[in-house]
Formats: structure tokens, sequence, C-alpha cells
């Protein structure tokens, strides 16, 4: 989740979801990792993920789901928010910390964020459906985590991801419009961003939601990196676009203040911004070093 420019090291093999056999080998000899009520065990900057012969007792919501195999071993994961936590923390190992992916994803190895990013959207998913969308039966598991079918009308659902756009929004010199919201920390600001509506381009999108949220027009939309962003199911989209004209006014519906910064400002530690384990961090930053 960190990396915005890689998936990481984990295959997601998804040609093996539908045989059986190999996704029982695989369990045998891999690792699981426990989702409990979103959060997960941690230990160190590695996940505390434990072996099936330990935990085969345990009874998952669904599952087990197959992640995919990093170095050499299969990965899986098993929701047990059903447990309470000393249960769940029982199984781990006995350093391992229950905490949620927010607050520990910027210290994780990248592999280990990749692996519980995936976690952590799939298991959201499969809280989410549980019933058809179409007739409203009970669904069943399929293809080792991948998929949900209706016994009833057929249908079959699919993990989904939800496109969302965020931008530094710049004015073709030294200066960038960044927000902020009223729950945030004292003097933290931070790129604009928000969902893609159904028929919408990307790049309609982020003018659309600069528009919306500070008043301004942009033009020059360039496409700059990507992000998993598992809160709950989402990937966020990295852009850069030219202010034409104007100043950034805060829609007070969703943003308490917004005002242009000069890459001195930021530089000089005028305000607080999200690191570079985040893709808003990625963007500002690529911005201040395109200044030279």
């Amino acid at each position: 989740m960190r990396n915005t420019l890689a998936a990481g090291a984990l295959d997601r093999v998804s040609d093996q979801r539908k045989d059986a056999d190999w996704v029982a080998q695989g369990l045998e000899a891999g690792h699981i990792h426990l989702v409990w009520q979103g959060r997960f065990g941690v230990v160190g900057d590695r996940s505390a993920a434990t072996r099936w012969a330990d935990v085969r007792d345990l009874q998952g919501d669904y599952g087990p789901i197959l992640l995919g195999v990093l170095n050499g071993d299969a990965h899986f994961v098993l929701d047990v928010s059903h447990m309470s936590q000393p249960e769940v923390e029982k199984a781990l190992h006995e350093d391992a910390m229950m905490t949620g992916l927010r607050e520990v994803a910027g210290l994780l190895h990248i592999d280990h964020a990749n692996v519980l990013a995936f976690a952590s959207g799939i298991t959201t998913w499969h809280r989410r459906s549980r019933f058809c969308g179409a007739c409203g039966a009970e669904t069943e598991v399929h293809d080792a985590g991948h998929m949900r079918r209706c016994p009833a009308c057929k249908a079959e659902h699919f993990p989904r991801t939800d496109p969302a756009v965020i931008m530094l929004v710049h004015d073709g010199g030294d200066r960038c419009a960044l927000g902020r919201q009223k729950v945030w920390p004292s003097g933290m600001y931070s790129t604009l961003a928000g969902f893609v509506e159904p028929g919408e381009s990307l790049e309609d999108a982020v003018a659309r939601e600069v528009l919306e949220e500070v008043g301004l027009v942009v033009d020059e939309v360039k496409y700059h990196s990507s992000q998993p962003w598992p809160f709950p199911q989402s990937i966020m989209l990295g852009f850069h676009a030219l202010a034409t004209e104007g100043d950034p006014v805060g829609n007070p519906s969703e943003i308490e203040h917004a005002r242009w910064f000069t890459a001195d400002e930021i530089r000089n530690g005028a305000i607080k911004y999200p690191p570079k384990t985040a893709i808003s961090g990625v963007l500002i930053h690529s911005w201040l070093d395109s200044l030279g």
C-alpha cells in the first residue's frame, strides 16, 4: 500500500483459484493472516501470519481466502471478526499487536503492506456481499474467495474496487492549492480528492472535484501514479492539474479551509501534510521536486 508505483512482490496466482487441490496444498504449507473487525496482527514491520495447522479449528466468517504467493509461500486471510479479541490474539505470535492497517501501513515492509491491503479490501467486500444484489438470496463463496455465486438466480458477484482521483492543483508557478477537513489535526493540509462517478472520465472527475471543493477551474490534467487504498476498497489515481485562474475557496460541506501555499512555505514547515507513504505526500513532493 505504501508504494505508488508497483504492486509489490505478491503473485496473485489467479489461474490457481479454481484448482481446489492446489489451494488445499497451499493452505497446508502457507501463511494465514487473521483479520478481526478490520484489524490485523503485526510484529514489528511484518504481519503476524500463522500456520493453518495452528488455526484450523477457528471458524472464520468465510474463507480462508487465497491472496497469492509471496516468496514462494501461499498467503491466505481468514476473517474471525465474530470471535473475541483475546481469542484471536491467543492464536498469534506472543509479540503480536492487533492494529488497524491505517495506523501501521507506513511502518510495514512494502511486501507485507501490500498483502494486508489486499486482505483488507477483499474481506470488506465479503462482509458487504453476503446477499445477492439481484434477488436477495444468500450467496456462496467460490474460487478460493474471489467470487460469490447466488444459488437461487445463479448471478456471479466479484470483488470491486472504487476508483477515486486525488490531485495536486498548482498555478503553473510556485503555488499549489491545498485544503483541510475539520476533523484533521491542527495545521494539517492535503491535496484534494473525490470519487469517480459512473460514466465519467478520470480527467473529468478531477475537474469536477476541484471545482466542487474549492471553486477552481483546472486544465492540463496529467496522470502521475496510483495507490491502492483499502479504506474500505478504493484505488487512488493521482494527478497534477493546472488551475487557470482564481483563488481556492473551500466548500463548507467538504472543506474547512483551502488556500494557495508557496513551495517555500511547504518546505519551511508552515503546514503539516501527509508523508510519502501516502499518495498525497508523493504528489506534493513530486511537485516540489519539479520546481528545482
